[in-house]
């Protein structure tokens, strides 16, 4: 086995962990946009990667620069992939707040004002990084970006798993305050009946 062909092989083998990684994301993307309404970034460039692959087996000679085309093409689906999911959870995130009153969410999710905002705000900050650094940069930015969307999913699950406890309370929370409107109403109509006869 020559040293170019190992060379080459090695490589292949790095894209193709690389790829593994990106079909993670992607793959839960989908989970999370099952309409694929946000897909398109991703598969653009993974088209683009396979076109670079394409063009790095020539029939005379193999071009390695490809290679790394190829790598950046792939972070960058990965990426996009990201921003799709950020957005759909954040969306989902939001219209399941404004569903439901500030006292209700913090009822039964307190994590919510005291925790939950905050990580929204710093995933929103690093996936505004500008998208046309990303793949030069470092992997440990890599990780700190699925550190963030892992700790969305988490904070959209679990919001989402208390939907029902929030429909619950909101019901309740309207049927004490129409009692204690119908009480309240009693109480002034008792009030201006007792005026009015006192002066009778």
């Amino acid at each position: 086995m020559s040293s170019n062909y190992q060379e080459t092989h090695n490589q292949i083998l790095k894209l193709a962990e690389l790829y593994k990684e990106v079909k993670s994301v992607i793959t839960l993307c989908e989970k999370y946009d099952p309409q694929q309404k946000l897909a398109l970034g991703p598969l653009n460039e993974l088209r683009n990667a396979l076109d670079h692959i394409f063009r790095a087996f020539d029939p005379v000679e193999i071009d390695e620069k490809q290679f790394g085309k190829v790598a950046n093409h792939l972070k960058r689906a990965a990426f996009d992939a990201y921003d799709a999911l950020a957005i759909v959870l954040f969306a989902e995130i939001s219209e399941i707040e404004s569903n439901y009153s500030a006292k209700v969410i913090s009822k039964i999710c307190p994590k919510y004002y005291e925790e939950y905002h905050s990580e929204i705000t710093k995933l929103n900050k690093i996936l505004a990084e500008d998208k046309s650094n990303r793949p030069e940069l470092k992997e440990k930015y890599f990780d700190k970006v699925n550190e963030s969307i892992e700790k969305a999913i988490h904070i959209y699950d679990d919001i989402k798993s208390k939907i029902p406890a929030f429909e619950r309370y909101s019901s309740e929370d309207k049927k004490r305050e129409t009692q204690h409107n119908y009480h309240q109403y009693i109480g002034w109509i008792i009030a201006l009946m007792i005026a009015f006869f006192s002066f009778i």
